[in-house]
């Protein structure tokens, strides 16, 4: 039962991609703050419907007990879906996904230093399979000559077509700043606060933080008013998928193991890239892109089992 929880949650996480691309590709006025806003205001909601069915009205912990879950919620889903929304409109959902996967590597260089941890035989092959597998992301960007031939790029590699390093930039932005709200989430589980609370008030935090940002943006005031139905619709649709994605997964480390969920659930930009192909209707034509999305994909499942 935990292996089929940890895949729905795999599956909520690429469709929370695939819904968003959608959205940002439906109106010219649909923005990365947009999306962020919309979707972190849906899971918010459910995931507070959830706890309130399942527990009632929580007793509230003290707040130096809520306070690194409110300081991981600025960061995580705060900052980084907006740099992960961002990341999605410059790259496109497959790549994005995968650079924003490799965030427990990058949270085992703050871990260690931080909370002392142990780098063990997995971790270290982990962070080596995603510095090799952002490499490879990297140097398979197209060429001049191949973006002068879009005909003979699959649906993946068409994604990179005129980009450059610092569009790359952007979803590792969200890797660094998930792989920070880990380690400050790690604080605070040391506490009372259970995971399905905690994360709750993350995500409320995340909304606060994100809210005033939409409210303040002209572009997005304009877009409440014209937004297209379609539009609204994939955004909605991105946060009951990511809401229940977290729960699902919540669900699963209640019953199985942290080997066996984690690992499961890090699967999800191979649902992104799989998706990806299949709604272009082709097979991929890019082994190296492949490899590179599976390494950072099995280097981040070793990196948290390990």
């Amino acid at each position: 039962m935990s292996v089929a929880l940890a895949l729905l949650s795999s599956v909520g996480f690429g469709f929370q991609t695939l819904f968003v691309r959608h959205g940002l590709s439906r109106d010219d006025d649909s923005t990365p703050l947009a999306a962020a806003t919309v979707t972190l205001v849906t899971s918010c909601t459910l995931l507070a419907a959830i706890l309130f069915v399942r527990r009632g009205v929580p007793t509230v912990p003290a707040l130096a007990f809520l306070l690194p879950f409110l300081v991981a919620g600025v960061l995580d889903p705060g900052v980084s879906r907006l740099l992960y929304f961002e990341g999605i409109d410059r790259v496109g959902p497959s790549v994005a996904a995968a650079l924003t996967a490799s965030s427990p590597a990058v949270a085992t260089f703050v871990a260690v230093p931080v909370l002392g941890e142990r780098v063990t035989a997995a971790k270290a092959v982990g962070v080596g399979l995603v510095v090799l597998g952002v490499a490879t992301i990297q140097f398979r960007r197209p060429s001049a000559e191949e973006s002068s031939a879009v005909e003979e790029l699959d649906a993946v590699r068409q994604e990179l077509l005129d980009t450059s390093p610092r569009d790359l930039s952007v979803p590792v932005g969200a890797a660094v700043v998930i792989a920070l709200s880990f380690v400050v989430v790690k604080v605070g589980l040391a506490g009372p606060v259970s995971t399905l609370v905690g994360t709750t008030v993350a995500q409320l935090a995340a909304v606060a933080t994100i809210l005033p940002l939409a409210l303040g943006s002209g572009r997005v005031r304009r877009y409440a008013g014209t937004t297209s139905t379609e539009a609204l619709a994939s955004f909605v649709a991105a946060g009951v998928f990511v809401g229940t994605a977290w729960y699902a997964m919540f669900l699963a480390l209640d019953l199985g193991s942290v080997v066996t969920v984690l690992p499961v659930v890090s699967t999800y930009p191979l649902v992104v890239v799989a998706a990806s192909y299949a709604l272009a209707g082709e097979w991929p034509r890019s082994p190296a892109l492949l490899a590179a999305v599976f390494a950072i994909v099995v280097g981040a499942a070793a990196v948290q089992v390990g």
